[in-house]
């Protein structure tokens, strides 16, 4: 952690000195940015002047880290010189400049002015499009990531299914930017699986709609990728997580460490306060595979690890 903080707290300052330069004296302590009036009470968020009815905007400005309140438009110029701070100005206008691009592009070809969501989809498949040409593999599973989550929020519930279940087939063969796939890097992601879980029960359909939904999408990429884990696989590891109920107090690791050969594991208690006395008689131990004990109650923090 203190790595991190300081990594990222040097590439903050840097950006402080390249801005330092450009930042303006933006909004009012006290004040009403618009009729200048003095306030009783500071608003720490989005709030109408009580005198002039305009809207005012409680943020830090980089200047000098003092807490304003500014205008609409001011408000539009503090976004801007955090993001000089934050070192990701180059990159938001690039994404502008894509996003313009894209959108004119689109009017041609409608012949009329495209919607937002019009030009964003747009973007996903050309990125789509990039990585997949330059085998970027985990560069292209996250941008049908995006896809994903975009056809959600779209309420496109099925379509964001399709590709949720091409997703985790993806992973399960290990996609990796050198340009191969590899099981050694198979993996299944708890979040998607919970996004997976909750868009069956929205759409009400059972494990054999689910299992056709996955075969319709995944048998196609398997054919033209020539993925090494073949759908049946596929399915069979992705059914697991998704509709065989497990027992909470059972480790999820077992699982994993079977599949890696692992023949005996370790207990490893979280000490602390709350720390039961079941917990501390486990610490240490040693166990076969497959005979490692429940956990002694719910919420338990242990944790089992591979002894090589």
């Amino acid at each position: 952690m203190g790595f991190l903080k300081k990594l990222f707290g040097s590439q903050k300052e840097e950006g402080m000195e390249r801005g330092e330069n450009q930042f303006k004296k933006l909004g009012e302590v006290d004040k009403c940015p618009y009729c200048k009036k003095k306030l009783e009470k500071i608003p720490q968020r989005k709030k109408k002047c009580e005198f002039c009815g305009n809207f005012m905007y409680s943020r830090t400005r980089p200047l000098d880290n003092k807490k304003v309140l500014l205008t609409e438009d001011q408000a539009k110029e503090i976004e801007i010189e955090w993001q000089i701070v934050n070192g990701t100005r180059d990159e938001i206008i690039k994404g502008e400049k894509e996003f313009k691009n894209s959108k004119e592009i689109l009017r041609k070809r409608f012949g009329k002015e495209p919607s937002e969501n019009d030009v964003k989809w747009a973007i996903l498949n050309n990125k789509l499009l990039e990585h997949i040409t330059k085998r970027e593999l985990g560069l292209y599973r996250n941008i049908k990531l995006d896809m994903a989550e975009f056809l959600r929020k779209e309420n496109n519930l099925k379509d964001s299914l399709l590709t949720y279940l091409e997703i985790c087939y993806l992973d399960l063969n290990g996609p990796s930017n050198s340009g191969y796939f590899s099981l050694d890097l198979a993996f299944l992601a708890h979040g998607i699986i919970e996004r997976i879980q909750g868009l069956i029960k929205s759409l009400k359909l059972n494990e054999r709609e689910t299992e056709k939904l996955f075969f319709q999408r995944c048998k196609l990429i398997e054919n033209n990728m020539k993925l090494p884990l073949d759908t049946k696989k596929g399915w069979l590891e992705l059914r697991e997580e998704l509709f065989i109920k497990k027992d909470p107090l059972v480790f999820e690791d077992i699982r994993f460490w079977k599949k890696k050969m692992v023949k005996k594991v370790r207990w490893v208690a979280s000490w602390g306060e709350r720390t039961c006395s079941q917990c501390k008689k486990l610490d240490g131990k040693t166990f076969d595979i497959d005979n490692v004990p429940k956990r002694p109650h719910k919420d338990c923090r242990c944790a089992i690890i591979k002894i090589k």
